[in-house]
């Protein structure tokens, strides 16, 4: 978990869906209830060398996807939303 959130965005057209971007590196989505539901470690997945350690801000697109920008050099990176069926732990 991250110790730095930078804002939240709350989405009532996608299931009442909230974004937290952390400047510690995780990005949370959480549900209508505020109880995290997902968590995407940007920092730990792509490293400082692609300029993305510090999740900045974050967005949901229309169909579930998520853009998170990273300050420092400033990047935009892409996540596409999968189903929980296509998750592999």
């Amino acid at each position: 978990d991250g110790t730095l959130p930078c804002n939240i965005r709350i989405y009532p057209e996608q299931e009442s869906r909230a974004i937290v971007p952390d400047l510690a590196g995780p990005v949370e989505v959480l549900d209508k209830d505020n109880k995290v539901i997902s968590v995407v470690n940007v920092s730990g997945l792509l490293g400082e060398t692609e300029g993305t350690k510090h999740p900045h801000d974050a967005i949901f697109l229309p169909n579930g996807d998520m853009v998170v920008g990273a300050w420092n050099p400033g990047r935009l990176t892409y996540w596409k939303r999968l189903d929980a069926e296509s998750i592999i732990v």
